[in-house]
C-alpha cells in the first residue's frame, strides 16, 4: 500500500534514486500542479537505469522528466484537433454518399437492407445498434436534431451524423456494402475508384486504420499518455506498398513497427485528402519534436526506441 508523502518526501525519494534538480522550488511547484503520479510514475521509465524501476540514468534531471510530460500534453493537444478534422471530414464524406445512393429520408436510407449485418450479438448484429443509436440521435431534444424533426419531418444524413461520435462513424463505414465503401475510400484519399477498385488491400487497410484512429482519439479524450501508446488490440496488416514507404519490411513489423504506431498515422495523414489538416499536424509534430530536443538529452532515445519512429518518418 502506498504510503502519503508530503512534496519535501517526494523530493527526498527521487534525490535516493539518483534523480538531480535544477531548482527544487520549481520541482515543488511543478509536483503541486501537476502531481508525482502524473509525472514521475508516467513519464520516469525511459531514464531508469536498465532492468532497473528505481535507480535513474547518470546526470538524469526532473526538468527531463517534465520536458518528457509537457512534450506528451502538447502531442495529445495536436493529435486531438487532427483527428477532429479527420472525423469531420469522414462524415462529410459519408453522409454525402449515403444519400447520393439511398436519398435524404431518413425512412431510406436507416433501412436495415442498405448495410452489411456485421458482428453477431446475443440481442441483435452491429448494424442493428448502429441504427438504434441513429434514432436516438434523431429523436434527441437538442439542435439541430430537434429543429429538423419539428420544422421538417425529417433528419437528412449530413445533420444526423452531426451526433454521431467517431466509433458510430467509424463503425458505420465498415458496414456499408462495397460500392458505397469504395467511394468513401476513393474520397477520403483523393483517388480514382478504379484505384481503389483494383487492390482490395487499400479498403482493409483503410477500415484498420480508423480503429487504430479511433484508439488515438480515445486515448487523447481521457489526458492518457501518447508519445509511445500503442493500442494492444487493434493494429494494420503489412501492406508492402506502404511500410516500404515507411521503411519497415516484415522484420522490423513483426517487432511491431508500423502496426499501430506513430510510423502508421504519419503515413495515413500523407495520403489524406485534407491537406491543410495534414500539412498542419505534420508541421506542428515537427515544431514539437524540435522544442523538445532543445530540452532533452534522450531525444534520439524516445524517438526511435519509445516511439518507434523509423529513419524514413523522421527524415
Amino acid at each position: 500500500m502506498k504510503e502519503f508523502k508530503t512534496i519535501e518526501q517526494q523530493i527526498t525519494l527521487l534525490s535516493e534514486r539518483g534523480l538531480s534538480f535544477y531548482s527544487e522550488e520549481y520541482t515543488k511547484d511543478i509536483l503541486m500542479t501537476y502531481g508525482y503520479y502524473e509525472i514521475i510514475n508516467g513519464y520516469s521509465l525511459p531514464f531508469f537505469e536498465k532492468g532497473c524501476s528505481d535507480k535513474y540514468k547518470p546526470n538524469t534531471s526532473f526538468e527531463e522528466i517534465y520536458s518528457l510530460f509537457e512534450f506528451d500534453k502538447k502531442l495529445r493537444v495536436i493529435t486531438f484537433d487532427l483527428l477532429q478534422d479527420i472525423e469531420s471530414q469522414l462524415k462529410t464524406i459519408v453522409s454525402y454518399r449515403v444519400a447520393e445512393k439511398y436519398g435524404d429520408l431518413e425512412t431510406d436510407y436507416l433501412k436495415r437492407e442498405n448495410y452489411k449485418s456485421g458482428k453477431k450479438y446475443s440481442d441483435g448484429y452491429k448494424i442493428d445498434k448502429i441504427i438504434d443509436k441513429f434514432k436516438k440521435i434523431i429523436a434527441d431534444d437538442t439542435q439541430p436534431f430537434k429543429h429538423y424533426r419539428e420544422k421538417h419531418g425529417n433528419c437528412p444524413p449530413w445533420i444526423l451524423l452531426k451526433g454521431a461520435t467517431f466509433g458510430n462513424i467509424v463503425n458505420f463505414i465498415k458496414l456499408q456494402k462495397s460500392e458505397v465503401k469504395k467511394q468513401i475510400v476513393a474520397d477520403f484519399f483523393d483517388v480514382p475508384l478504379l484505384m481503389v477498385d483494383s487492390d482490395p488491400n487499400f479498403i482493409t487497410y483503410f477500415i484498420e486504420m480508423l480503429y487504430v484512429l479511433l484508439k488515438y482519439r480515445n486515448r487523447t479524450a481521457h489526458g492518457g499518455r501518447l508519445y509511445n501508446y500503442t493500442p494492444s488490440d487493434c493494429k494494420i496488416t503489412f501492406y508492402h506498398i506502404l511500410h516500404d514507404a515507411m521503411g519497415i519490411n516484415n522484420a522490423l513489423y513483426r517487432k511491431g513497427f508500423g502496426q499501430n504506431d506513430w510510423n502508421t498515422i504519419l503515413t495515413f495523414i500523407h495520403f489524406m485528402k485534407n491537406k491543410s489538416s495534414s500539412n498542419n499536424f505534420k508541421t506542428n509534430f515537427l515544431d514539437l519534436i524540435n522544442e523538445y530536443i532543445a530540452k532533452s538529452e534522450h531525444v534520439n532515445y524516445i524517438l526511435r526506441t519509445e516511439m518507434k519512429l523509423s529513419e524514413n518518418i523522421i527524415s
